[in-house]
Protein backbone atom coordinates (compact mmCIF):
# COMPACT_ATOMS: atom_id res chain seq x y z
CA UNK A 1 0.00 0.00 0.00
CA UNK A 2 2.46 2.22 0.98
CA UNK A 3 4.12 1.21 -2.47
CA UNK A 4 1.14 2.24 -4.27
CA UNK A 5 0.95 5.66 -2.62
CA UNK A 6 4.37 6.74 -4.01
CA UNK A 7 3.93 5.75 -7.18
CA UNK A 8 0.69 8.10 -7.01
CA UNK A 9 2.54 10.87 -5.53
CA UNK A 10 5.17 10.45 -8.35
CA UNK A 11 2.80 10.44 -11.01
CA UNK A 12 0.58 13.47 -9.56
CA UNK A 13 4.06 15.52 -9.00
CA UNK A 14 4.59 14.85 -13.10
CA UNK A 15 1.23 16.03 -14.12
CA UNK A 16 1.75 18.96 -11.98
CA UNK A 17 5.29 19.59 -14.22
CA UNK A 18 3.33 19.27 -17.48
CA UNK A 19 0.61 21.75 -16.35
CA UNK A 20 3.33 24.05 -15.38
CA UNK A 21 5.19 24.01 -18.47
CA UNK A 22 1.98 24.10 -20.59
CA UNK A 23 1.03 26.81 -18.80
CA UNK A 24 3.94 28.78 -19.48
CA UNK A 25 4.34 27.74 -22.99
CA UNK A 26 0.49 29.26 -23.60
CA UNK A 27 1.55 32.68 -21.95
CA UNK A 28 5.06 32.94 -23.88
CA UNK A 29 2.76 32.45 -27.25
CA UNK A 30 -0.17 34.90 -25.92
CA UNK A 31 2.88 37.40 -25.06
CA UNK A 32 4.40 37.24 -28.40
CA UNK A 33 0.83 37.79 -30.29
CA UNK A 34 0.77 41.03 -27.84
CA UNK A 35 4.41 41.69 -29.13
CA UNK A 36 3.43 40.94 -32.71
CA UNK A 37 0.38 43.10 -32.59
CA UNK A 38 2.22 46.05 -31.16
CA UNK A 39 4.86 46.31 -33.24
CA UNK A 40 2.19 46.03 -36.05
CA UNK A 41 0.10 49.17 -34.53
CA UNK A 42 3.15 51.31 -34.21
CA UNK A 43 4.65 50.15 -37.75
CA UNK A 44 0.68 51.13 -39.16
CA UNK A 45 0.55 54.22 -37.36
CA UNK A 46 4.18 55.85 -37.32
CA UNK A 47 6.35 54.13 -39.84
CA UNK A 48 4.16 53.53 -42.57
CA UNK A 49 3.91 56.39 -44.91
CA UNK A 50 0.18 55.75 -45.61
CA UNK A 51 0.31 55.91 -49.14
CA UNK A 52 1.43 59.58 -48.99
CA UNK A 53 5.04 60.92 -48.24
CA UNK A 54 6.00 63.61 -45.87
CA UNK A 55 8.88 65.38 -48.06
CA UNK A 56 7.35 65.76 -50.92
CA UNK A 57 8.28 68.47 -52.53
CA UNK A 58 5.56 70.95 -54.05
CA UNK A 59 6.58 73.82 -56.23
CA UNK A 60 4.37 77.04 -57.26
CA UNK A 61 5.01 80.25 -59.06
CA UNK A 62 5.25 83.54 -57.23
CA UNK A 63 4.62 87.04 -58.84
CA UNK A 64 5.19 90.41 -57.06
CA UNK A 65 2.91 93.16 -56.30
CA UNK A 66 1.08 94.95 -54.02
CA UNK A 67 -1.88 94.21 -52.14
CA UNK A 68 -4.15 97.45 -51.65
CA UNK A 69 -6.86 96.94 -48.57
CA UNK A 70 -9.42 99.89 -48.44
CA UNK A 71 -12.01 99.86 -45.41
CA UNK A 72 -14.66 102.39 -45.01
CA UNK A 73 -17.15 102.54 -42.77
CA UNK A 74 -19.30 105.38 -41.06
CA UNK A 75 -21.73 105.11 -37.48
CA UNK A 76 -20.57 105.92 -33.84
CA UNK A 77 -18.93 104.01 -31.26
CA UNK A 78 -20.47 102.90 -28.39
CA UNK A 79 -18.05 101.49 -25.54
CA UNK A 80 -19.49 98.34 -24.32
CA UNK A 81 -18.83 98.91 -20.66
CA UNK A 82 -18.22 102.03 -18.89
CA UNK A 83 -16.88 102.85 -15.41
CA UNK A 84 -17.08 105.68 -12.96
CA UNK A 85 -13.26 106.48 -11.38
CA UNK A 86 -11.94 108.79 -9.29
CA UNK A 87 -8.15 108.83 -7.08
CA UNK A 88 -6.73 109.99 -4.06
CA UNK A 89 -4.23 111.30 -5.82
CA UNK A 90 -4.34 113.67 -9.05
CA UNK A 91 -0.99 113.60 -12.38
CA UNK A 92 -0.59 113.45 -15.93
CA UNK A 93 -1.70 110.31 -17.93
CA UNK A 94 1.23 109.46 -19.80
CA UNK A 95 -0.98 106.91 -21.85
CA UNK A 96 -3.53 104.74 -22.77
CA UNK A 97 -3.41 101.04 -23.31
CA UNK A 98 -6.16 100.30 -25.39
CA UNK A 99 -6.58 98.12 -28.91
CA UNK A 100 -9.41 98.13 -31.48
CA UNK A 101 -11.93 95.48 -30.91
Amino acid sequence: MIMTETVNDYEDLLEEGEHRWRNRIIGLVVLAVLVAAGAYALWAMVLSDGGSSANETQTATVERGSITVTLTTSGVAVAQSTSDLSFDQSGVVSAVNVALG
